[in-house]
């Protein structure tokens, strides 16, 4: 009978032991060729041309692969607020025929406002 309950209270410690939490928190390292939607916030336009940039408009569409094809455009707001980086590091800086991928924030249906331009050629 001892043994047994010898057994049971081993038994029992070694599942107090299973159950312990650690503190730290995990990390999960992420290398360049793994992306996730954790690890980025994706672009909203991906490889967009910009088209036309006046005053605080700019208009931008996919790079013309086809000269006939006709290609579908979009017009983005830009203010104080729109960061810029890559090879390019202010609004001011931007030029028709850069190729670029925009960040927006929705500011009612048809308005889009950009929250961060990369400029990537």
């Amino acid at each position: 009978m001892k043994k047994l309950m010898f057994l049971l209270l081993l038994f029992g410690f070694a599942l107090t032991g299973c159950t312990e939490v650690s503190e730290e928190p995990t990390k999960k390292i992420i290398t360049s060729d793994e992306k996730t939607e954790d690890a980025i916030h994706k672009a909203d336009y991906i490889n967009m041309r910009i088209l036309e940039i006046e005053n605080e408009n700019m208009m931008i569409g996919p790079p013309a692969t086809d000269p006939e094809a006709s290609y579908e455009a979009y017009e983005i707001i830009l203010d104080g607020n729109t960061k810029v980086e890559g090879t390019k590091s202010a609004v001011t800086d931007l030029t028709e025929g850069d190729h670029v991928d925009v960040w927006t924030v929705k500011k009612g249906a048809d308005e889009e406002t950009a929250e961060k331009i990369e400029v990537i050629k």
